[in-house]
């Protein structure tokens, strides 16, 4: 163990109390440097702050994932955005990156390569919806071991300068725009233009001068017209030009010229041309070839010479009316069909046709009214004779329009149907009559014989059953008297059957009338509830304002019931019923059940069932009267004969769709009602 006055060892020799001073000495001096060197990095961080603070640019520094974890405060002091919006994000985040992907594209390989880039532009925005640009640079970083630490860079706000440079291109877009749609405008006129000079040189000519010349630009310009056309023509153009330079003013007038052979009129406008300060620098003018014009002329006079001649010789009453309605010319056929004389119609209301202002309303409204459209679709109404008689009439309107789409007046032509009409009514009879005796040979034969010979049958067993019920059985609940009830319920279901088989045979007796299905429907689904099992769900689904169908309602009830009924039994009480009443447009498919094309608009109710869809044999079949694959007594296979009966006499169509995975759908298409006045 050392004594206390051992002095201790340094480099092997003793250390005295010179040593110690050394020692002092030289940590004093290296904390001294210490504190120099602390000061002078302060001093340089103090350096860096202030030139970060009075730079234009700012500073910024990414991680090696390119997310920015420093920026300088002069980024919120030039564009009032908040750094922490870019703490933590890629530039290619906070950019604009998806809307300019050409630009971006190099710079993202820039990063990817880790090399340094300058002047790159990119676009934020700004929280209050302004779009800012940004132009910056950076250098990559690496540590002392050669690894990616991320980059280093400054950015600068210009947006005033890219705002200004597409401003500036705008400008320059639109000039160019317009020169290129000034001289696309001249170039496509069918009239000649061009620009002279004071001493009558060109300077400027369109496509059609150079057509009628048959020379190019550098053949015309710098030329006159007497170096171009023959001497008598060229004389013509000079004269106009004086007059214009003497007067200046601009002068039209039509010249009739002759070029190589053919005789032309054109419509010369000629006009001074002036610089800003009212100095006449030249002339300019529109030559316009009017021989055709002329000539449309001529023809337009013949065609209005024909017109009044066909107008007057139409044995039907035409008749042309202002948007007023009233009239302004008619033809001799209005005194042959309504006893007016011309003098009596012209300048009177169109109301002197109708019997009342309803149907003077309804039909003027189609073929009358100023907001009608032109139409050839002929419309039925009824008019009134000078002498009170009524009479149907059919009304062809066409409305007449000015160039600018203003409507100046309204054409009809009204002819007397009278004849025509008692003449379909007697062929619509007749057709009635060989409709109903060719159904009834066909069905008719079938159920008439049924229904006499059955029905006697069907009285004996049904009479005798219940006689042996009453009578003869005193057991009322014995084997016999079950038996003798089944034939009784029996004979009481091909009661119905032959009831059902007459409904459809004989002419149908309902009214049909316009009707909105949608509350039909809805009304008819609540009682088809109550018939259905629980476990089968039933999806309704109306499409609102549908217009009007012409339908009898007993016999839209009939349709549903039947419809779901039969999708009830498809899918042995358990499934789900889908009832859609929507508007649908006919695709030429032809009608399941008549084979007629569909096409146009309709009104269709369907009806879709999850069982097991039908087949092809069976789809072809399905309609046809006592068809059905139910076993027997469960069905009568009336109910979809029924159903096309229904539809077709009321003008439907029905279309059925059976996918391979199962399910069958029923649409039956209804056409729209005609609006009242339609």
């Amino acid at each position: 163990m050392s004594s206390a006055t051992d002095a201790p060892v340094l480099d092997g020799a003793p250390a005295d109390a010179r040593t110690l001073r050394k020692l002092n000495d030289q940590l004093r001096r290296n904390i001294a440097e210490r504190e120099r060197i602390e000061r002078a990095l302060r001093d340089s961080e103090q350096r860096f702050r202030d030139y970060t603070r009075a730079a234009g640019d700012w500073f910024w520094e990414t991680d090696a994932d390119l997310r920015f974890t420093f920026i300088s405060e002069r980024l919120t002091e030039l564009t009032g955005l908040v750094i922490d919006h870019f703490i933590g994000r890629s530039r290619a985040e906070v950019g604009k990156s998806a809307e300019e992907p050409e630009r971006w594209a190099g710079h993202l390989e820039d990063l990817r390569q880790r090399r340094a880039f300058r002047d790159f532009t990119y676009s934020v925005e700004h929280p209050d919806g302004r779009r800012l640009h940004f132009r910056t640079n950076g250098v990559p970083v690496f540590d002392d071991d050669g690894r990616f630490t991320g980059y280093r860079g400054t950015g600068i706000d210009v947006t005033a300068e890219v705002e200004a440079d597409e401003r500036y291109r705008a400008m320059e877009a639109r000039i160019v725009e317009s020169e290129r749609l000034f001289r696309a405008v001249i170039d496509q006129s069918t009239s000649a233009i061009y620009l002279k000079d004071l001493q009558g040189r060109f300077i400027l000519v369109n496509r059609e001068l150079k057509r009628r010349v048959d020379l190019d630009d550098p053949d015309i310009l710098g030329k006159t017209e007497r170096e171009l056309v023959p001497e008598m023509v060229a004389e013509a153009f000079t004269r106009q030009d004086r007059l214009v330079m003497e007067t200046g003013k601009p002068d039209v007038r039509e010249l009739d010229v002759t070029v190589n052979g053919c005789r032309r009129t054109l419509l010369v406008t000629n006009f001074p041309v002036c610089d800003s300060s009212g100095v006449m620098v030249g002339l300019a003018a529109i030559s316009t070839d009017i021989s055709e014009r002329k000539r449309a002329e001529e023809a337009l006079a013949q065609q209005k010479r024909l017109f009044e001649t066909i107008f007057d010789h139409v044995p039907d009453a035409l008749v042309y009316t202002d948007p007023s309605r009233v009239v302004r010319m008619c033809n001799p056929g209005v005194t042959r069909t309504f006893g007016y004389s011309s003098e009596q119609v012209v300048g009177a209301s169109t109301r002197v046709f109708f019997p009342s202002d309803r149907e003077w309303r309804r039909l003027g409204k189609l073929s009358f009214d100023p907001e009608a459209t032109s139409s050839a679709t002929p419309v039925i109404g009824s008019c009134r004779r000078a002498d009170g008689q009524l009479f149907p009439v059919e009304a062809t309107g066409a409305t007449v329009r000015d160039a600018g789409g203003d409507v100046l007046g309204h054409l009809t032509m009204i002819r007397d149907i009278t004849e025509r009409e008692q003449g379909e009514r007697e062929r619509a009879q007749l057709g009635a009559q060989l409709r109903q005796a060719q159904k009834m040979e066909a069905i008719g034969q079938l159920t008439g014989g049924i229904s006499h010979d059955f029905n006697n049958i069907l009285a004996n067993i049904l009479g005798y059953a219940g006689l042996a019920l009453d009578y003869c059985v005193e057991d009322k609940s014995s084997q016999l008297a079950e038996y003798l009830r089944h034939v009784q319920r029996a004979g009481e279901r091909a009661r119905d059957l032959i009831a059902q088989m007459l409904t459809f045979s004989r002419m149908g007796t309902t009214e049909s009338r316009p009707l909105i299905l949608s509350t039909r429907v809805q009304e008819a689904i609540k009682l088809l509830r109550s018939t259905l099992p629980t476990s089968i769900e039933l999806d309704v689904r109306c499409e609102d304002e549908l217009p009007p169908v012409l339908l009898d309602p007993i016999e839209l009830d009939q349709l549903v019931m039947n419809l779901c009924i039969n999708a009830r039994d498809a899918m042995s009480g358990k499934g789900r019923i889908q009832v859609r009443l929507e508007r649908w447009s006919g695709d030429g498919r032809p009608c399941d059940s008549c084979q007629v094309p569909i096409e146009g608009e309709w009104i269709s109710l369907g009806v879709i069932d999850s069982g097991p869809g039908i087949a092809g044999p069976i789809k072809a079949r399905m309609f046809d009267p006592f068809f059905t694959t139910k076993e027997v007594g469960q069905g009568t296979g009336m109910g979809l004969s029924v159903v096309h009966g229904i539809v077709h006499r009321n003008g439907g169509h029905i279309v059925v769709d059976s996918p391979e995975g199962g399910g069958l759908g029923i649409r039956l298409a209804f056409p729209v009602a005609a609006e009242p006045g339609a």
